[in-house]
Parts: structure tokens; sequence; C-alpha cells
């Protein structure tokens, strides 16, 4: 099991100190020129990005945490953080985009993320993000790929089976792992989302064996945003199945998701098609937005 949390954990910086998408190469921070090395000082920030499946012409948000420079986390929810977007093979003077970040707690009181939604990269290749942290302006690389390596927006939601209440004889414990679980989101399999012509949203993640810890806060997140979206149905599954077995295994869906990490949530439209996607964490805004605008 222990090697199976590995591969799909999310390698979140704020827990390692270590970048999560691409090569190191292409997720140093800067300072000056986009190859010029970090200069440390005492006030010295350290952006790390944690989305690791950034594709182009795909809709999507970009997750970073903020570290000092000893690798400690970062966690002020009134600092101001703005963030410029540079396609470097363009320019890597004037930015393609800028924006507010947004925090929000990826971990309740303990784990902070910051967020830039609604983006799309124009192309493939490696971009910049300037981030101006209160009194510090540091710049970081990244990738931007041309596949993604799950389930991209615009692809059809697989139709691999998942676990429902019903086919558990009721009993939840059997098919998640949270603590609290809300018995809406195990009524319905994937294939009955689909099939049922409306709307939705998948949970795919583990509360319990989720070595990032966000598992069970994303879920949270979702179960109370959800409450305001009757027009949807919602969907959790675990990426393990015989929970209670010394030895859970992979679940299907991880092959059939392509899942490179986890948690995500997918928003489905009723078309069946993926409609947006969120990696590791969300905020409640960036969730609305997304449960606002699909159809």
């Amino acid at each position: 099991m222990l090697t199976a949390l590995r591969i799909l954990s999310l390698l979140l910086v704020l827990a390692t100190g270590t970048a999560a998408c691409g090569e190191a190469k292409s997720n140093s921070a800067t300072t000056g020129g986009w190859d010029a090395p970090v200069v440390v000082g005492e006030d010295e920030i350290v952006p790390q990005i944690v989305s690791g499946d950034l594709v182009a012409g795909e809709p999507t948000r970009l997750l970073f945490g903020l570290l000092d420079v000893s690798g400690k986390p970062l966690a002020e929810p009134d600092l101001p953080v703005h963030v410029r977007l540079y396609d470097i093979e363009e320019s890597g003077e004037e930015p393609a985009r800028e924006a507010d970040a947004h925090f929000f707690w990826a971990i309740p009181g303990s784990r902070a993320m910051y967020e830039v939604d609604e983006i799309t990269f124009a192309r493939p290749g490696v971009w910049g993000a300037e981030v101006e942290a209160g009194d510090e302006t540091v710049r970081v690389k990244f990738d931007v790929k041309e596949q993604a390596r799950g389930i991209a927006v615009g692809e059809p939601a697989p139709l691999a089976p998942t676990p429902t209440a019903a086919g558990a004889g009721g009993d939840l414990s059997a098919i998640t792992t949270d603590a609290a679980p809300d018995p809406d989101l195990y009524d319905l399999s994937v294939p009955d989302a689909v099939a049922a012509g409306k709307p939705f949203a998948v949970v795919l993640g583990t509360p319990e064996f989720c070595t990032s810890g966000t598992c069970g806060p994303l879920l949270d997140t979702v179960k109370t945003v959800k409450v305001d979206y009757p027009n949807m149905n919602f969907v959790h599954v675990e990426v393990f199945e015989n929970l209670h077995s010394p030895e859970p295994t992979l679940s299907p869906v991880v092959e059939a998701w392509r899942l490179p990490s986890e948690p995500w949530v997918y928003v489905v439209g009723s078309d069946g098609k993926v409609f947006r996607r969120f990696e590791g964490a969300a905020s409640e805004a960036s969730l609305r937005n997304a449960f606002d605008h699909v159809t």
C-alpha cells in the first residue's frame, strides 16, 4: 500500500518543500532575470508551484504555496499577493496575464495555498510567474504541457464503474474513508451520473490514506458547497478498494481517469464531458465559479 500511496501522493511543497511539477530546473525560484540564482535574504519568500498537470489551451488555474527562506510554509491571509504570468519563450519582460492571487486554507489552520483562477495558457513550454508578496518579488518557472496526464477538459468522463451505497448494502464505511460521509455522494456511480444528463462533480481521493493531507479537506469543501447546487449531482470515489483489509488495493478508477496524483475534483457537464478539473486543493470560490458555469 505504501508504494501505491507514494505513486498517488500529490507532492505538496508545503509538506515537503519539494516542487510538485516538472523538473527542478523549471520550478526553481529566481530573482532578477529568469535564470538568475536565488538571492537569499532575511525576508526572502519562495513560491512553489503545486499545479502538476497544466495544459495549454485548457481553462485552468495556477496553484502555489509560499515558503520562507528556511523552507517553512507561510500562511498570512492578509498578505497581498499579486502574480504576473510570462510566456518566457515569447517574452520574458511583458506579462501575458496578471492577477491578484486568492488565499485559502488547503488544510484549515495548517496549510495555506494561493490560486489564480480562470487561466488559459496559450501554448506549451516554459512559463514564468512573477510573484509579488508584500515587499518581496520573486520569479519562478514552470512547465505547461501539450497533453494532460490525467483526463483533460473536453474529454468524456470515463465510464468505469464506481461503488454506490446500494451496492455496498448501505454500509458507507465499505466504500469511503470519510469520517462523516454525506450519503448523497454515494447514491450514484459515475456512469449513473453521466446517464442522468445533469452536470456533476466527482471527488477522487482518499481521506484516510491521503499522504498530502488535503483529500479530506477538499472533500469537506465540496460537501459544504454542494448544498447550493441542487441542479447538480455529486459523487465521491476512493482511489483504493478493500478499505478494511491490511493492504487496500488501487481502484480501477485510477487507471480509468489516468490519475497522476490525488486528490482531484472533476466537474462534468450534462454532455458527459469534463468542464473543469482541480488538482490537490481548491477554494470554495473556485469551485463555485465552476459550478456556476457548467451546463
